[in-house]
């Protein structure tokens, strides 16, 4: 009789955390992800009923908005990935919510089993993620509600600022999880001995 499968997070258990340095890095894969894409070119319809349920406008530009436990981040023109504020899917079903609410105004497809939300939050977490990306962060530059899509050394990501502790979240491809992680672990070492 073959082994049951069981199902497995995109990090080893021993690596979910980590915390050196005044330098935090946590893996949020429980988040629930979708994409959301105007659909019919209806977009005023769409922000109305945006606005009606999670109280934001959608981002014309790359930016994240926080509604009702939601996020909309801005992934492209008429493109936004909703996340859910949860990490751990206790909320409702999130494509099943924006499916129901947007109807016909927009395609909204999982992204949860293909994206994995990471954050690296402390007073070092721009020096540590500036040696990886190719963005100034500087917050002149880049401050919370900010996004980007870009890369972290050779893996497409997309980043916001949360806040101005700073905290970030980064948004991988599930399968570069495990080598997204490895490498903040590393920048973060160097940050925390930089300073």
């Amino acid at each position: 009789m073959p082994d049951p499968l069981h199902a497995r997070g995109p990090l080893s258990p021993s690596a979910c955390s980590y915390d050196h340095g005044g330098i935090r890095i946590t893996d949020m894969s429980g988040r629930q992800v979708a994409g959301v894409a105007l659909l019919g070119g209806d977009r005023a319809a769409l922000d109305a009923t945006v606005r009606q349920a999670w109280g934001v406008d959608l981002p014309d530009t790359p930016r994240i908005v926080a509604g009702s436990g939601l996020t909309f981040a801005w992934a492209g023109p008429d493109q936004w990935l909703a996340l859910s504020d949860a990490v751990d899917d206790s909320g409702p079903d999130l494509e099943h919510v924006l499916r129901t609410t947007l109807g016909p105004l927009a395609a909204v497809t999982d992204q949860g089993d293909s994206r994995v939300a990471l954050r690296i939050s402390g007073p070092g977490s721009r020096d540590a993620l500036s040696r990886l990306l190719p963005i100034d962060l500087h917050p002149r530059a880049f401050s919370p509600g900010n996004t980007a899509l870009t890369l972290a050394g050779h893996i497409g990501v997309q980043v916001w600022q949360v806040d101005s502790c700073p905290t970030y979240d980064i948004l991988v491809f599930r399968s570069f999880a495990r080598s997204l992680h490895h490498d903040l672990c590393a920048a973060a070492r160097g940050a925390a001995r930089a300073a």
